[in-house]
């Protein structure tokens, strides 16, 4: 049998899988008994999520051709002054997507 196979008969796979049953119950509870404003509130959220999540897995995906060119500068400063410039246009965006407002929420935790 499959590791995979084995995690899921053993007694730890058994409480991860009621845990995450849990999880998904109350969140559908919840989400029914939301008025609408709250659940626009919610998704709103949840895109700004999704996107930011987005943006800082692709983009050093799609970049790749710059990350081969600076590689070729044979520097550390080379590489350092890219990681600044992406972690900066990471935060700008991430700034726009808080519509730049940086308290209060999930952002005074992160931030």
């Amino acid at each position: 049998m499959s590791p995979a196979m084995e995690f899921l008969k053993s007694i730890g796979g058994k409480i991860v899988a009621g845990t995450v049953a849990l999880i998904v119950i109350v969140a559908a509870i919840s989400w029914w008994q939301m008025d609408a404003d709250s659940r626009n509130q919610v998704m709103a959220a949840a895109g700004k999520v999704v996107a930011w999540a987005f943006l800082v897995i692709v983009a050093p995906w799609v970049l790749f051709w710059v990350i081969a060119w600076v590689k070729r500068f044979e520097r550390n400063s080379a590489g350092a002054a890219l990681v600044i410039l992406l972690t900066l246009a990471e935060a700008i965006v991430l700034g726009w997507l808080l519509d730049w407002q940086w308290g209060g929420g999930a952002a005074s935790k992160v931030l």
